[in-house]
């Protein structure tokens, strides 16, 4: 009676997680298990559906218990080929998602996931090929496509990934993923209305997208529309509060409104939730100079260059702190390391003339004059600059 039980409660689960019950699905698969412990396929579901939940070391218990039991089962090797991508094993998942298609060469899921890993490890080449023939063994396997437009935006094709996500949103018109892969596709063509509007669309589909808002937020703010890139970048942190790249990125558009303050707020934040992230760090020096603070905009670029030290935009924004609050040879230091890291970037060179000049070294100055001017800096006003640094001594 109980393995009987057992068997329906795993069918139930079964339809639960079709008809996305995700949750309780898993509580009926609780139930057959309990009834039946030695129901192999419940261990193998059950740690399909914790993969789909983000329990993914949950997932990968119930696998190893369903192959121990089953090791022919590809099924379960996929399973768990995805929970071991989730975790960062991926010597693990790729062995896995691997010897799945070597136990069952049709199943189209097993090359899908295979290729997300390929795609993750940037080997491109090998992630279509996946992907091919996962969507030859699926024509209507619309993640399939949609995934394989993402390998194609990582491969600067947004005309073939178009193509892909107009497959994708034909056989699944729900698929917001879909519309938001198009959306950057289009964009990266210019295309930013057509953008825009899928954007909107992914957004209707599943108004829990936050990569939808944070992209149409950045997309508002390309447009010149600053209050709805910062509300964008509002709801974005309202789903997820300890977002810091939206934080960064309102912090931005922020700066760019004049509002200093906010921006630096919004900058603290970042910094509070990922302190190892030097965009919030640059940033923050930047609305600090902004506001005139120059010393905490020079400890912001410190530490920029403390977390990346070939980080040249941070140089050079210290160097022209420096040299704009007197102290031109701790700019020409900076310039050195700056011009060291990148020896054809025109402006490392002027914003050393100009240093240059302001101690005095005139021939150092000229030098470096010519040769910023040589890699694309106009002469007139770069001249007119060096005058000014002269003048001021």
């Amino acid at each position: 009676m109980d393995a009987t039980l057992a068997v329906a409660y795993h069918n139930r689960a079964l339809a639960y997680e079709n008809l996305g019950f995700v949750d309780r699905a898993v509580e009926d698969y609780d139930e057959a298990i309990r009834l039946n412990p030695e129901l192999t396929v419940a261990f193998s579901n059950r740690g399909g559906a914790y993969t789909k939940l983000g329990r993914f070391q949950d997932a990968v218990n119930d696998l190893d218990r369903a192959l121990t039991a089953d090791p022919e089962s590809a099924t379960s090797h996929n399973y768990r080929g995805v929970a071991f991508l989730y975790l960062g094993e991926i010597e693990k998942s790729l062995s896995d998602l691997t010897e799945a298609i070597r136990l069952d060469p049709t199943l189209s899921v097993a090359y899908g996931n295979r290729g997300n890993l390929y795609d993750r490890l940037e080997r491109f080449d090998e992630a279509i090929q996946d992907y091919d023939r996962a969507i030859e063994l699926d024509p209507n396997n619309a993640v399939g496509y949609s995934n394989r437009a993402a390998t194609l935006l990582d491969l600067n094709e947004p005309d073939q990934a178009i193509l892909d996500l107009n497959k994708a949103i034909h056989v699944d018109p729900e698929l917001a993923e879909a519309y938001t892969r198009r959306a950057a596709a289009y964009t990266m063509l210019g295309k930013l209305e057509p953008a825009l509007n899928d954007y909107d669309l992914a957004i209707a589909i599943n108004p829990s997208n936050t990569e939808a808002y944070l992209n149409r937020g950045s997309l508002y703010d390309r447009l010149g529309d600053l209050q709805l890139a910062i509300a964008d970048y509002g709801v974005v942190i309202s789903l997820n509060p300890e977002s810091a790249i939206a934080y960064i990125n309102r912090g931005v558009v922020y700066h760019r409104a004049g509002q200093n303050r906010l921006a630096i707020k919004d900058f603290d934040q970042a910094i509070d939730f990922q302190p190892e992230l030097a965009l919030a760090w640059y940033n923050r020096g930047v609305a600090h100079e902004d506001l005139e603070e120059v010393e905490l905009a020079i400890l912001d670029y410190g530490r920029v260059i403390a977390l990346e030290p070939e980080n040249i935009d941070a140089y050079v924004n210290r160097a022209l702190v420096y040299s704009n609050t007197g102290r031109p040879a701790l700019a020409v230091r900076d310039m050195d390391v700056a011009i060291g890291l990148a020896p054809a970037y025109a402006k490392a060179y002027f914003v050393r003339a100009y240093a240059s000049a302001l101690l005095g070294r005139d021939s150092d100055s000229q030098t470096d004059l010519d040769r910023a001017v040589e890699l694309g800096i106009d002469r007139s006003a770069a001249e007119a600059t060096i005058a000014e640094a002269i003048s001021s001594r």
